[in-house]
């Protein structure tokens, strides 16, 4: 068996092992939220702001931060029958955060369809999403949506980045009359090809 130790020469530090993890995080999180629904919103925003601090157990792979902020605006054009809803999202993981501690696409409320989870990851994304919604007066609804993202290894870096797009659209199913929570099909495209995801809830 070749452990971090037998692999790096006799000048070299010990590389820690990280095979056997063990985090711990605190965070903080502010949240303002102005919609008129939490399932199917019409008009308001919700804005949210999280932070949190990590350490493992061992504290060999010492300790690392991830931010991040979304801001989703919705408005309704004929009630709840047609809505627009639009999602800004940027994250942060500065410093030497490992690699399951970078900020992913594919990953986490608000994230971008169309990329497999994990498959874009560094210490910096930022994403940009509209989603049109149609809906029946009865329990139908299907949506139409696209944006795109940008995965960098620095702040300053981001806005250079290759621009990574994402469309696709989607049925819908309210599962209660009096809530308008939704069954979800959507079909996504990004750049690699299509992935189908079926959920409860919005994804913005």
């Amino acid at each position: 068996t070749v452990t971090p130790q037998d692999s790096v020469g006799p000048n070299q530090p010990v590389l820690p092992d990280q095979a056997h993890s063990e985090l711990l995080a605190g965070g903080l999180q502010a949240e303002f939220d102005t919609r008129d629904d939490d399932y199917w919103p019409q008009r308001g925003s919700l804005a949210q702001l999280k932070g949190n601090f990590f350490t493992t157990t061992t504290g060999e792979s010492g300790s690392f931060q991830r931010y991040q902020a979304a801001w989703s605006w919705y408005h309704g054009f004929r009630g709840p029958r047609l809505v627009l809803a639009t999602n800004l999202l940027a994250c942060g993981a500065p410093g030497d955060a490992p690699f399951y501690g970078l900020c992913s696409l594919g990953t986490g409320r608000f994230s971008v369809r169309g990329y497999t989870q994990g498959r874009y990851r560094d210490h910096y994304t930022t994403a940009v999403q509209v989603e049109l919604r149609g809906h029946t007066s009865g329990r139908l609804g299907a949506v139409l949506f696209g944006g795109f993202a940008q995965v960098a290894p620095e702040l300053s870096a981001i806005l250079k980045s290759e621009l990574l797009p994402a469309g696709g659209a989607g049925l819908r199913f309210q599962l209660t009359r009096k809530y308008p929570m939704h069954l979800r099909l959507d079909y996504a495209w990004g750049r690699d090809g299509g992935l189908l995801y079926f959920s409860v809830g919005e994804a913005i």
